[in-house]
């Protein structure tokens, strides 16, 4: 592929470069989501004591697990079959959701576990992640049409 070309805001076009953007979000989703279940997780634990603690960190580590596979897939998937993008992320909705249902079947919780820990947890997850999420989606730039040819362009203006 061409290298990456700024746009006169001085973003780089994600379709442009080499690799896929999502490992770029993953990481980024990761710096700022862990930190803040953290700060949950201690909050939790000064305020309900040790299993409110295990309970948020584990709540929050399903969801980091869940979120992360999905972009983990459209990163393998869009190096191997960019085309197939869209069906790997929706397959890996399908097998995500079955397997968070799986986990509500749990009969009875454990001694250990504390439902409001895991909430918050869940809950703090959920809200940062997505939000990184969302951000760094809306910088990302896709290249739609592809650029004309500098020859062309030159042609064009002297004519």
């Amino acid at each position: 592929m061409r290298q990456s070309t700024p746009t006169p805001s001085g973003v780089a076009v994600a379709s442009d470069e080499n690799t896929t953007p999502w490992m770029g979000i993953l990481v980024w989703c990761l710096a700022i989501t862990v930190p803040a279940v953290l700060v949950a997780a201690v909050i939790m634990l000064l305020v309900l004591g040790t299993p409110a603690f295990i309970s948020t960190l584990l709540a929050a580590g399903v969801v980091v697990l869940f979120f992360a596979i999905s972009l983990l897939v459209g990163h393998f998937v869009g190096h191997l079959a960019p085309k197939a993008l869209l069906a790997a992320f929706m397959t890996t909705y399908i097998v995500k959701v079955a397997a968070f249902g799986a986990f509500l079947l749990v009969p009875k919780s454990p001694e250990w576990f504390d439902r409001t820990g895991a909430t918050v947890g869940a809950v703090v997850a959920v809200l940062v992640w997505q939000g990184v999420e969302m951000y760094r989606f809306s910088r990302m730039r896709f290249r739609v049409f592809a650029d004309p040819e500098p020859s062309a362009v030159q042609e064009k203006e002297t004519a």
